[in-house]
């Protein structure tokens, strides 16, 4: 049994479990003169705002700080997060399995990403710019790195390769033993089995439910990503728009690709004339679906660049 196991998420979830904010409020009292109250939770020092707004309003009760405070723990708690968030992946792989014997593939994204060049209704990731990663980002990398033997993919993506790996195994003759081990749901577009090793969840995507889920990506875009998509348009829609398409493709008799491609390119014609501001200027209905798919689409090939479907395709170079 093969695992393609993206990283990427494990990175975040290992650093973030090595660290927490806590909530300080200082004030100084008519009477009470000058005190401080720690809180765990920034909803809790919202309710005490909110339980003192008359006394402060009265003057009663001075706010002297309310920044949050980053309290982060040592390299050693963050490494070993990383190294229970694989050991209990692998636990539970092999226990779904009944076998020991698993060939684990570990990735993760390097430097250079071909999505920066294509995106240009916005910047790709560009949601993320000025938010801090975890402080041990680099170690806990350097960790999976190192103990692991995890690839660093240079150019395309971590899911990128676990696509590409997946597909080829896919595509091979007689039985395939392959499983897709990430919490990234843009990797549902890939058929065989996926376990979420976050929820600890096994969930199997077939080929044309992975294909149909891309083209609602196209739709949708990806706000994780900074994929702006059609705009106000979600994935909850857009999925029953494109499962009313195919329905209306088979009942027509017609290659449902196109004529969903169709409907999409539609789609972006219909949102831009409604929400101009939202595309650079000149940009037409196709070229605008195409940038988006291309950013959504998950690589089946190396080198690969998604094109439209032509009648009878399946929509890639």
């Amino acid at each position: 049994m093969k695992v393609f196991f993206d990283l990427d998420p494990a990175v975040y979830m290992s650093g973030f479990a090595a660290q927490h904010k806590t909530y300080t409020v200082v004030y100084d009292h008519i009477s009470e003169g000058m005190k401080e109250i720690v809180f765990q939770d920034g909803n809790l020092k919202n309710k005490w705002l909110r339980d003192n707004k008359a006394a402060i309003e009265h003057g009663e009760l001075s706010i002297l700080d309310t920044e949050p405070h980053l309290v982060v723990e040592s390299e050693s708690h963050a490494r070993q997060a990383a190294r229970t968030t694989i050991e209990s992946a692998l636990r539970e792989l092999k226990r779904k399995y009944k076998t020991n014997d698993l060939e684990v593939q570990f990735f993760l994204t390097g430097k250079g990403n071909f999505r920066e060049e294509v995106a240009t209704i916005a910047k790709y990731k560009g949601n993320r710019d000025g938010v801090p990663k975890p402080v041990h980002y680099q170690a806990i990398r350097d960790y999976f790195v190192d103990h692991w033997g995890a690839y660093i993919i240079e150019g395309i993506e971590a899911d990128d390769e676990v696509s590409i790996r997946a597909w080829e195994e896919y595509r091979k003759p007689g039985d395939v033993h392959y499983i897709i081990a990430t919490i990234d749901k843009d990797l549902d577009q890939i058929p065989g089995w996926h376990y979420d090793y976050k929820k600890h969840v096994f969930y199997r995507v077939d080929e044309l439910d992975g294909e149909m889920f891309f083209y609602a990506q196209c739709i949708a875009g990806d706000a994780t990503d900074n994929i702006k998509g059609c705009y106000r348009v979600g994935i909850t829609k857009a999925n029953a728009l494109v499962d009313a398409w195919f329905d209306e493709a088979i009942e027509n008799q017609q290659d449902w690709r196109f004529y969903v491609w169709d409907l999409v390119v539609q789609s972006y014609a219909e949102n831009m004339e409604k929400y101009p501001e939202k595309y650079p200027d000149g940009m037409t209905a196709e070229e605008a679906a195409t940038e988006n798919a291309r950013l959504v689409y998950m690589m089946q090939e190396r080198d690969e660049l998604w094109t439209p479907p032509m009648s009878g395709s399946k929509g890639k170079a």
